[in-house]
C-alpha cells in the first residue's frame, strides 16, 4: 500500500501558518516512511517531492520525479490534508485519477467556514470552496477532522444538504514547533525589543473572523480600568482580507508603536519566542476548526483565553479561560489572571505532538485499508418478505440445501405478522420474526426501491442481525446443495453480479419500469462518484457485512439507488481484499430474453427465481427451459456485429459510430445516444417505422425490436434531432 499526501497548495504559496503549518509538520513526518510519497501540482504536472517538499515551485529541483498514476494500485490512498481550494488544477480529475484505479480518498477537513459563515469569507473563497466541497462529497471516501467541533459541524452541515453522513474520524494536531534555544539569531530586532516587555499576545491572520477588533476592545478596556501601565499587546499575523477598517484601526491607534505592535512574517523560532514570553494569549476567533495558537500557546505555558464553546476550548482540555465574546468578559479574565493572580497549573499540561498526529493518521490509514475487523462467517438468513407461503417455501430449500445456517430473521408487515407466525409454527430452524412497527417503521415510502433501502437500512443495524448474513428474498428457491464456500472464503465474501458494466443495462424499453430507473439512477451515481458500475440486483442470496451495509445503505437511501449494486460497488471499493467477484448462479432472472440478457450465463444454476411448482423434477426441468433459452438468445447477441454502435450528439453534429449492424432478424438491438448539448426533440425512423425517445430523461436508447417487421435484407435507420436555441434539425 502507498499513501500519496496532496501538497500542492502549500508548496505554490509558501506559507508556513495554518493550514500550511499543518501540511508541512505531517509531511516532515510522513517522509520518514518508505509508504509515503508527498505529491504536489506545478505548471506541467504532478510530481513527488519527498526530498524537498517545501521547495518552492519556482526553484529548479532536481530530485522532483514525475508522478504516473499508472504507478496507483488497488488499495492506495490519496491523503489531501492541504487547502486544495485555492490550487489552479481540477481537483475532481485528480480525485477520480486514484479513485477509479481503486485508491481511496481521505480528505482532511479543518471547517467549514465560508459555508456556515459566509460574512467571515471573500466572496471568491465562497465560491471556491463551495466548488471544492461539492468535490470532496462526490468523492471522498473518508473524512478526518481536526475536533470534535468541526466533525459535529460537518454532520449538521451534512443533514442541511441531506447529504449521506460520511464516514469520520476525528485528530489531535500537533503544538510543537520547535525548540527556541540556540536560536537567538534567528529571530529579528523587532520581535527581539518586544520580548522583554510585559505583554498580551495575538497570533492570526489579519481578518474578520479572527476578531482582533476585540482584542483591541479589551485591551482599552483594561487600560481604562487602571491595569497594569506597562502592559502591550502584540497583534502577530499577515494580513488577509477585508481587514481595511482593523488595519486602520491598529496603524491610527495613539498607542501604535508604543503599546500596541503589529509583526509580520515571523518565522517559528520568533513565533515560540513570543509564545513563551507573553503573559496572556488571546485566542478570541469567532470560529476556528482547531485554533493551534491555543495549543503551542499551552505548550510554551502560558495562560490562554479563548471563545467559549468553541474547537479552542475543546482541544485545551480543560487548561484555557473560555469566555463569551464581549468585552467585559473579556477584560474580567485578563484581569483574573494579571491582577488576581489566577491561573491554570500548566505543568500538568501535556501539549500534543506532531509525530503523535502522524503516528495516529498512520493507525487510521491502516485501519480503513484492513479487513472488517469482526468478519464472521455468516450462519444467518435474512427475509423481508409479506408473503407466509413463499417465504415458507424458501425457507424449507434452506433446511434442504444450506446446512450452514442456522437462524433466520424475518421482517414483515403488521397486517402479515399472525399470519407468517402461524405459516411458519413448527418449522425446524431457529426463527425471529419481526414486524415494522416493533423496529420503529410506519408510513412506508410508496416508492418500491425506496421502501425496500429504508426497510434493509432499518433491519440490518438490529441487534437481531448477525454481523456477516446472507440476504434472501421470499422468491429465491435454493435449488441443489450450497456450501459456505460459495458465499465466504478465508474472510472474503463473494459477490454475484449479473451484468459487468452498468452501461450494458437497457431495461425494459420502451417501457422501463421502476428498477431500470432505479439501476439507471445507481449506475449513474457509481460512474459520476469514480466506482465500479458492475450491477450485482442478481435475484439470488447474496452475503452482506452489517458495518458496511450500514455506510452503503445509508447513501442508497438519499439518493434512491439500487441497494445491492451500491452496496458491492462501494463496499469492494472501501474493502477491496474482501471481496470476489463472481458470475450469478440465478436462474429464471431474466424471467424472459425479449428485453436484456446478462453479461455472461450462469456456469451452475443454485438458485431458481419465482417457482411455482412443488416437485423436485419440476424445478430441474425450469432450469434446463430456462438455460436452454438464454443460451440461445446469448448466441443471437453474439451475431450481432459491431457489437455496441452508439449515436453521438456533440458540437451540432450527429452520427453513428459505424454504418452497418449486421445481426439476426429475431433480435432486440439498443443503440445507446451520448450527448453534451441539451434536445428539443429526438424522432427516429426505422424503415416505416416511426418513433421518439425521451430526450430530457436519460439514459437515451434507441430501441428497435426486428421480430414482425419483415425484415428481407438491409433495414434504414435515420434520427432527427434538434438542439435547444438551434436553428436547423441534425440528420444522420
Amino acid at each position: 500500500m502507498m499513501i500519496y499526501v496532496n501538497a500542492s497548495n502549500t508548496l505554490s504559496t509558501g506559507s508556513k501558518t495554518g493550514i500550511q503549518r499543518v501540511v508541512n509538520e505531517l509531511c516532515r513526518h510522513f517522509t520518514l516512511c518508505e509508504k509515503y510519497r508527498i505529491i504536489a501540482y506545478f505548471d506541467d504536472g504532478f510530481y513527488i517531492v519527498n526530498n524537498h517538499y517545501n521547495t518552492g515551485p519556482k526553484e529548479y529541483d532536481p530530485k522532483k520525479i514525475r508522478f504516473d498514476f499508472e504507478d496507483i494500485t488497488k488499495g492506495d490512498i490519496l491523503f489531501d490534508p492541504d487547502a486544495s481550494w485555492r490550487d489552479h488544477y481540477d481537483l475532481g480529475q485528480l480525485y477520480r485519477e486514484f479513485k477509479s484505479r481503486g485508491a481511496l480518498v481521505v480528505k482532511l477537513h479543518h471547517d467549514a467556514v465560508p459555508i456556515l459563515y459566509p460574512e467571515f469569507s471573500h466572496k471568491n473563497t465562497i465560491f471556491q470552496f463551495k466548488e471544492n466541497f461539492a468535490i470532496t462529497v462526490t468523492y471522498a471516501d473518508y473524512w478526518i477532522c481536526v475536533s470534535q467541533k468541526v466533525r459535529d459541524d460537518l454532520k449538521q452541515l451534512m443533514q442541511t444538504l441531506s447529504l449521506p453522513s460520511p464516514q469520520l474520524f476525528v485528530i489531535n494536531l500537533g503544538a510543537d514547533i520547535g525548540s527556541t534555544e540556540s536560536k537567538d539569531e534567528l529571530i529579528g530586532d523587532a520581535c527581539k525589543s518586544l520580548m522583554d516587555r510585559n505583554y498580551l499576545l495575538s497570533v492570526g491572520t489579519i481578518e474578520p473572523r479572527k476578531n482582533h477588533s476585540l482584542c483591541l476592545d479589551a485591551f482599552e478596556a483594561y487600560i481604562k480600568s487602571g491595569g497594569q501601565s506597562d502592559l502591550n499587546l502584540i497583534l502577530a499575523g499577515k494580513p488577509g482580507w477585508n481587514n481595511e477598517d482593523i488595519i486602520n484601526r491598529i496603524i491610527n491607534h495613539p498607542l501604535y508603536n508604543k503599546r500596541i505592535h503589529w509583526l509580520q512574517d515571523l518565522n517559528d523560532v520568533e513565533i515560540g519566542a513570543l509564545y513563551k514570553n507573553a503573559k496572556i494569549c488571546l485566542c478570541l476567533s469567532h470560529y476556528e476548526g482547531f485554533g493551534l495558537p491555543v495549543v503551542e500557546s499551552l505548550a510554551y505555558g502560558t495562560q490562554v483565553i479563548c471563545t467559549a464553546g468553541s474547537s479552542m476550548e475543546e482541544i485545551a482540555k480543560g487548561y484555557t479561560f473560555p469566555v463569551e465574546l464581549n468585552v467585559s468578559a473579556v477584560l474580567e479574565a485578563i484581569q483574573g489572571i494579571l491582577d488576581r493572580g489566577i491561573s491554570k497549573d500548566l505543568r500538568l499540561y501535556s501539549p500534543p505532538k506532531w509525530s503523535d498526529t502522524a503516528m495516529f493518521l498512520d493507525s487510521v490509514f491502516s485501519e480503513i485499508t484492513s479487513f472488517m475487523p469482526h468478519n464472521p462467517a455468516p450462519r444467518q438468513a435474512v427475509y423481508i418478505s409479506i408473503r407466509p407461503t413463499a417465504v415458507r417455501q424458501s425457507i424449507f430449500s434452506i433446511m434442504r440445501n444450506m446446512s450452514f445456517i442456522s437462524n433466520i430473521v424475518i421482517l414483515t408487515s403488521d397486517e402479515n405478522f399472525q399470519e407468517m407466525c402461524a405459516a411458519l409454527k413448527g418449522i425446524e430452524i431457529e426463527t425471529t420474526i419481526l414486524m415494522e412497527s416493533s423496529i420503529g417503521l410506519k408510513n412506508l415510502p410508496s416508492d418500491h426501491l425506496q421502501r425496500n433501502t429504508l426497510l434493509r437500512r432499518t433491519l440490518y443495524q438490529r441487534a437481531e442481525i448477525d454481523e456477516n448474513f446472507i440476504a434472501f428474498d421470499d422468491d429465491y428457491i435454493v435449488a441443489q446443495p450450497v456450501d459456505l464456500e460459495n458465499f465466504y472464503i478465508s474472510g472474503k465474501h463473494i459477490a454475484y453480479y449479473y451484468i459487468d458494466r452498468g452501461d450494458e443495462w437497457y431495461g425494459a424499453l420502451p417501457d422501463p419500469t421502476s428498477f431500470d430507473f432505479g439501476t439507471w439512477r445507481t449506475r449513474s451515481y457509481l460512474n459520476n462518484c469514480g466506482y465500479d458500475t458492475r450491477l450485482y440486483g442478481s435475484h439470488q442470496p447474496q452475503i452482506i457485512n452489517k458495518s458496511l451495509a450500514a455506510i452503503t445503505l445509508n447513501i442508497a437511501e438519499v439518493y434512491n439507488l439500487d441497494e445491492w449494486s451500491s452496496y458491492f460497488n462501494i463496499a469492494k471499493h472501501l474493502k477491496p481484499s474482501m471481496f470476489v467477484d463472481r458470475v450469478y448462479q440465478a436462474g429464471g432472472w431474466p424471467a424472459n430474453f425479449d428485453g436484456w440478457l446478462p453479461s455472461a450465463a450462469p456456469d451452475k444454476v443454485l438458485f431458481f427465481n419465482d417457482w411455482d411448482g412443488n416437485s423436485e423434477i419440476s424445478l430441474i426441468k425450469a432450469i434446463k427451459d430456462w438455460r436452454t433459452g438464454l443460451a440461445e438468445h446469448i448466441a443471437l447477441k453474439e451475431k450481432i456485429m459491431p457489437k455496441l454502435v452508439k449515436l453521438l450528439i456533440d458540437n451540432n453534429y450527429a452520427s453513428f459510430t459505424d454504418e452497418k449492424i449486421y445481426c439476426s432478424p429475431n433480435n432486440t438491438l439498443f443503440i445507446p445516444v451520448f450527448r453534451r448539448e441539451d434536445l428539443e426533440y429526438f424522432n427516429f425512423t426505422f424503415n416505416e417505422w416511426a418513433s421518439s425517445i425521451d430526450y430530457q430523461c436519460p439514459p437515451n436508447f434507441i430501441h428497435l425490436p426486428l421480430t414482425g417487421h419483415n425484415i428481407v435484407n438491409d433495414f434504414n435507420l435515420e434520427i432527427e434531432v434538434k438542439i435547444k436555441g438551434s436553428v436547423e434539425p441534425l440528420r444522420a
